[in-house]
């Protein structure tokens, strides 16, 4: 949709999104995605579905796998590590 607005192909779109952040579309949203869920899994009682409802995946597997990879543990570990 971006790169339909700016009526530039997508690759270009890719490119200069990178050239601002540093990181591809994907890598920035992931990012986002972590943030949220880790505020979340910090300061809520919601339920690790719900974290990763709430913070933009529609797979729970897809989620614990992109968490684990991210942050180096699992969803509910680093809710026991980082309860308040």
């Amino acid at each position: 949709k971006v790169s339909d607005y700016f009526n530039i192909t997508e690759q270009q779109a890719a490119g200069i999104f990178k050239e601002i952040f540093g990181k591809t579309l994907s890598d920035y949203l992931e990012d986002l995605r972590m943030k949220e869920a880790c505020f979340l899994l910090s300061n809520t009682g919601m339920t690790i579905l719900e974290v990763s409802e709430t913070s933009g995946y529609a797979n729970l597997n897809t989620f614990r796998r992109a968490f684990k990879r991210c942050m180096g543990t699992s969803p509910n570990e680093y809710r026991i590590q980082n309860d308040l």
